[in-house]
């Protein structure tokens, strides 16, 4: 009778080396046919570019051209188009412009040389404060003052007191519909007073109306900062 082989501590039987190393041949071979199918038919949908360079443009300035007016005492620059308008009777510290053209002749602005009325009522203000022979515009213009300004029985509509950011001016009740544009500072209602190097000290006020239907009040800010004493 044949006896089967006995088994001995630390053998192997050589039918099972044998079946590991063609497992893991296989293994292997399997790894290798997918990473060459994965590399041959799979692609990222994602691409990634660098960013084009920037664009750079220029903006054209399209500031309205101005004509320089000299008078005696001072100097203001005005649109081009705008003509100095004759005030037959007037005082003579008082200039007034008007716009030249169809489109412009409903715009005007006065200056007042030492002959600053002091009770007429505007519908806006600008806050202008005092730099040397010139002018520093301190706000925007402000709302119809009709808006945040209540009638009082001891004042007249046309010349009612008010407030638009911490400056004093007169508000013209009476004609809420109008749109008068007027100055005013923090030393004085309707005035400011500026030194020029050659004529002294003046105060002055200005007013802009425009009773066109799109008011323009870049014309009035414009003026005032070019404005310069003698």
């Amino acid at each position: 009778m044949t006896m089967a082989p006995m088994y001995r501590l630390g053998e192997r039987k050589p039918g099972n080396r044998k079946s590991i190393l063609w497992f893991v041949a296989a293994s292997l071979l399997v790894l290798a046919m997918v990473a060459f199918w994965a590399k041959t038919t799979l692609h990222a949908d994602t691409h990634i570019s660098a960013p084009p360079p920037p664009t750079i443009s220029t903006v054209a300035d399209a500031q309205t051209p101005v004509k320089h007016f000299n008078e005696s005492a001072f100097s203001i620059d005005l649109p081009s188009d705008w003509k100095t308008v004759a005030l037959a009777g007037s005082s003579p510290g008082i200039y007034q412009w008007s716009g030249g053209t169809k489109d412009d002749n409903t715009r005007s602005i006065e200056v007042y040389v030492d002959h600053v009325p002091t009770t007429l009522g505007v519908n806006r203000v600008v806050a202008v404060r005092a730099s040397g022979s010139g002018l520093t515009v301190a706000s925007d213009v402000s709302d119809n003052c009709s808006n945040f300004t209540r009638p009082t029985a001891s004042e007249p509509a046309e010349s009612t007191h008010a407030k638009w950011n911490g400056i004093n001016f007169l508000c013209d009740l009476g004609n809420y519909l109008r749109d008068v544009v007027g100055t005013s500072s923090p030393e004085s209602i309707n005035s400011v007073t500026l030194t020029g190097p050659t004529t002294g000290m003046h105060t002055l006020f200005f007013t802009y109306t425009d009773n066109s239907p799109s008011p323009d009040y870049a014309t009035f800010i414009n003026a005032l900062k070019s404005f310069q004493l003698k």
